[in-house]
């Protein structure tokens, strides 16, 4: 009887584990309840369960990852654990792993919107964490816009990052790896258009870093955009100095109309005094501009220069 008893198990168990190894999981069951209810379930222990959902998730994920199977409801485990613990800062820090690098299939567009509202909920609860700055602005500028179908979306998500960059480089200033990851900021404003964030985030990394060899690649990237800037203003400056010239004084040459000044609004800048000189044209190089005043007040191509557009 003992033999046949073993004769059967040594038949019947290699096709019962093949059969067991073959069957699989279809999809995910999310077995939490809402996050409203999770907190009174936890019965004042808050943070504990939220370090258990936490160390669950990460062993859910390597699961996920051995079965080949896509974590459907990682999103839905995250937003449970920080309704438990939103300062629990090591929760943000996965956001973009779980979500993104997935075993089979790409995130969604509501996924990557998912982890954008994830992470800047992260950035308030730890203002201070300069590694989730630039974790998080490493996912927006380069990684979710990958996913993201609108171009306006896109570009959103890229300015967003570059912020988060800049952030973190003033916020981690021992460790220059960090700082030398976070000038991709400066590339990203410029090829936004806005030259002038991209000189001022360069301008604080300069003077935060004490990285030599930092400093003098900050120093180049802003001398060329200040050259930039520079002849753009010295183009715009040259064609409303055309436009003038042809509307207001054509019979006029270009040194004619330089000697008889700008065009002036008397009734619009009546009881209105031009002033002295800006302290930027005083003292050159300070940078600056003549805000307040318009062009149509100004008393001379020198303020005019740099009084606001009408």
């Amino acid at each position: 009887m003992l033999l046949g008893s073993m004769g059967v198990v040594a038949y019947a168990r290699p096709r019962a584990v093949a059969s067991t190894r073959s069957a699989g999981l279809a999809s995910d069951v999310f077995a939490l309840p809402p996050p409203s209810m999770l907190t009174a379930m936890s019965l004042g222990y808050r943070s504990a369960l939220a370090d258990l959902l936490f160390t669950s998730t990460i062993v859910s994920y390597g699961i996920h990852f051995e079965e080949h199977r896509r974590f459907e409801f990682v999103g839905q485990y995250l937003d449970s654990i920080v309704a438990l613990d939103p300062h629990f800062c090591q929760t943000y820090r996965y956001v973009d792993t779980f979500v993104v690098y997935q075993p089979i299939g790409a995130p969604s567009p509501e996924d990557i919107r998912h982890a954008r509202r994830l992470l800047e909920q992260g950035l308030e609860m730890c203002p201070t964490d300069g590694y989730l700055w630039l974790s998080a602005g490493q996912f927006m500028a380069f990684i979710a816009t990958q996913f993201l179908t609108e171009d306006d979306e896109k570009e959103a998500f890229r300015v967003a990052g570059a912020r988060m960059l800049a952030r973190a480089a003033e916020l981690v200033t021992t460790n220059q790896n960090v700082q030398w990851q976070a000038l991709a900021a400066a590339g990203i404003f410029t090829r936004e258009g806005n030259r002038e964030a991209a000189i001022a985030f360069l301008e604080r990394v300069y003077g935060v870093t004490d990285d030599e060899e930092l400093k003098e690649n900050v120093a180049g990237k802003l001398r060329a955009l200040r050259q930039e800037q520079a002849l753009d203003q010295a183009r715009r400056h040259d064609e409303a100095f055309n436009q003038i010239l042809k509307k207001d004084l054509p019979f006029l040459s270009r040194t004619g109309l330089l000697v008889v000044g700008p065009p002036h609004d008397g009734a619009r800048c009546a009881g209105e005094s031009p002033g002295p000189l800006p302290e930027p044209l005083r003292n050159p190089g300070r940078g600056g501009t003549y805000q307040g005043r318009s062009r149509d007040c100004a008393g001379s191509w020198a303020q005019w220069g740099i009084a606001d557009s009408p």
